[in-house]
């Protein structure tokens, strides 16, 4: 009987350390997803090149529209400084996002729409984007590690679309 009872005490305190677990594993898992939601929302709302990169590691890894991989957060600023010089009063809105974290790895997906004026003078951008974030935690913090952006192609063209209506929710492009 004694035995029975030990086990019955051992299991129960084994079950209770597993919820604990649980449970912090879940409220990390909340925590860093609401790190990463802000530094996406820190990047969409940047009017700087630093405010873009701040979170972006040394070692980042860049699919932007434009042609070629950006490798580094040095080429990755260098390209970034061309692109500002072509627009000012930024406007980027997130339309939607999904975050999700696993230990020291974590990622964001969204599609955003870029609005800007542009310098000279003349019609200003307006278009709908998709973005894919990898992250890993370092030291602690969360460093972008690789970024994808893309906009959506119309096959029977083969041109890129840079429209400002939701392909997901306006499918007929309307």
């Amino acid at each position: 009987m004694l035995r029975g009872i030990c086990i019955g005490l051992v299991s129960s305190v084994v079950i209770a350390l597993g919820i604990d677990v649980a449970n912090a594993t879940a409220e990390s898992r909340t925590s860093d997803e609401a790190a990463i939601t802000a530094i996406e929302k820190e990047m969409a709302a940047a009017q700087t090149v630093d405010g873009v990169v701040r979170s972006w590691d040394e070692n980042v890894v860049w699919y932007d529209l434009m042609p070629a991989e950006v490798h580094g957060s040095k080429a990755a600023r260098e390209r970034f400084d061309e692109q500002f010089k072509g627009v000012t009063n930024l406007r980027t809105k997130i339309l939607r996002m999904s975050v999700r974290t696993e230990g020291n790895m974590g990622y964001a997906y969204s599609t955003q729409e870029f609005i800007s004026d542009v310098p000279k003078g003349g019609p200003g951008l307006d278009f709908i984007f998709r973005e894919t974030d990898l992250f890993i935690k370092k030291a602690g913090k969360w460093r972008l590690v690789h970024q994808h952006i893309s906009v959506p192609v119309d096959f029977a063209t083969g041109k890129a679309v840079f429209s400002n209506v939701d392909p997901l929710t306006h499918p007929d492009g309307k």
